[in-house]
């Protein structure tokens, strides 16, 4: 049988659900937007980068197009934020140290 969570394993759960559902979350507005990640892709590989995920590329242009910082801890996506071909920011993870 699973173990039921704690009390305060349930509250942190309610809270960061709470959290998640006041966020703004965005859609691509169109294909123009999807065309734009697939140019990025390109570039980047002629640059010689590999992007192992598209999506990243979608996730760099549709905060490009709506002035985001992304919040990520993707090594492929701070490449492509880092890259310039994006004017887009990366805001970055930091975990503590583990013990």
């Amino acid at each position: 049988m699973p173990e039921r969570p704690r009390a305060d394993q349930t509250d942190v759960s309610a809270e960061l659900l709470a959290l998640f559902r006041a966020l703004t979350y965005l859609e691509a507005s169109g294909i123009d937007l999807h065309l734009r990640a697939a140019d990025l892709y390109r570039t980047l590989r002629r640059q010689g980068h590999t992007v192992r995920s598209t999506i990243d590329c979608l996730i760099a242009v549709l905060a490009e197009e709506n002035g985001c910082t992304v919040l990520a801890r993707d090594r492929d996506l701070t490449m492509l934020l880092d890259s310039g071909s994006v004017k887009a920011r990366l805001l970055p993870v930091e975990l503590p140290p583990s013990e």
